[in-house]
This record gives structure tokens, sequence and C-alpha cells, in this order.
């Protein structure tokens, strides 16, 4: 398993590069979104690498940051999504703007990859969400929430982020929605309460 290569970037291709380490040349297969980050040729460079093995394949895969190869980790883990469609989304999503699709569950979002349609987004939105985890609520084990409750607090959570609150922002509504707010709670009372309360 080669878990990283740092060398210098001898030659760049359409969906690669090709890392010179002291002499040997290493084929990296990289996404497009980290490809127009990467610096020019002839400069210093580290990428993650995942060894890809199966049958007769040998493949390495890079990434800029750790993140970004363990989401591609647990999306290849998900029966029917291959390292190309992995590094589809790699290429379409940041590690975050993915975390907040499929903690919103937005199918409409994720299925504008090639290669995905609105079915199969729809399972790895749910498989995902299991891999991914839910956001830590601060305040969750000190009032005691069931699952179903931190479920909704973290797609509210999500929701909220992407309108530009910031996690104390976040903290600060729920501590007020929960005493306020009804006995089950749901996403959309409570972002309506935040927008109501501007917090």
């Amino acid at each position: 398993m080669i878990g990283s290569v740092k060398g210098r970037i001898e030659e760049k291709g359409y969906n690669c590069v090709i890392v010179d380490v002291n002499g040997v040349g290493y084929e990296i297969v990289v996404s497009a979104r980290t490809l127009t980050s990467l610096p020019e040729k002839g400069s210093p460079i580290r990428l993650y690498t995942f060894t890809y093995l199966r049958e007769d394949v040998l493949r390495l895969y890079g990434f800029i940051r750790k993140e970004e190869r363990e989401l591609f980790e647990k999306l290849i883990s998900i029966s029917g999504i291959g390292p190309k469609v992995a590094m589809a989304i790699l290429s379409f999503f940041s590690v975050d703007e993915f975390r907040r699709a499929v903690m919103v569950r937005d199918v409409e979002f994720i299925s504008t990859v090639p290669g995905i349609g609105k079915k199969t987004a729809s399972r790895l939105i749910l498989e995902m969400k299991e891999k991914i985890g839910l956001p830590e609520l601060e305040f969750a084990a000190e009032v005691g929430m069931s699952e179903e409750e931190r479920s909704a607090y973290a797609d509210a959570r999500a929701a909220l982020l992407e309108l530009g609150y910031t996690s104390r922002d976040v903290d600060s509504i729920f501590k007020s929605y929960r005493k306020e707010g009804p006995e089950r709670p749901s996403v959309e009372d409570m972002v309506k309460f935040a927008l109501r309360h501007k917090i």
C-alpha cells in the first residue's frame, strides 16, 4: 500500500499526473478539481494516495487532502460505486459540499454528477449518511436526545451552515428552539425559527 507520494510534477494528463520521485515516475489518477489546483510542471508536490488493486488492475489515486482520500474510500465501499464514479463526485464537489448534500438529502444536487441517477443518488445518500455520521451537537448528551431528534437537528444544522450561519450561531439557535419550539422537532421548523429570530 502506497500511502503518499512526494516528488516533482513531471507531466499532467486530462485525469492524471505523473510525479517524479527520485527518477521513478508514478502515474496517479486525480479528480478534475485536484488537477486544476496543482502547481506547474516541475513544481514539488505531495499527494495522499490510495492503491487500487483488482485482478489485473493496479492503479494509484491521488488526493491533495487526507479528507478527500477518506471520502473516496467510503464511496468505493458502497456497492455499485467504483473509483470512476467516486472520482467524478470528487471532481464536482468539495468534501464539505458533498457532506452537506448528504446531510440535507439533496438528491437533485448529487444526481448532477455524470453516471449518478436519482435512484443511485438516493441510495448513496442513505448509505453515506451512516458512514459520514451525524454532526456533533454540543448539548445533545446533556439533554438526552433520541436518535430521531439527533437526525432532525443534524439536518437542520447542515441547512443552516449552508445558509452561512456559524457553528456557534447554530448551537445558540438550537438551545433557544428547544426551549420555545414543539416537542417533536422538524428541520423546516428549526430553519424557520432561525430565520425568524435572526440569531
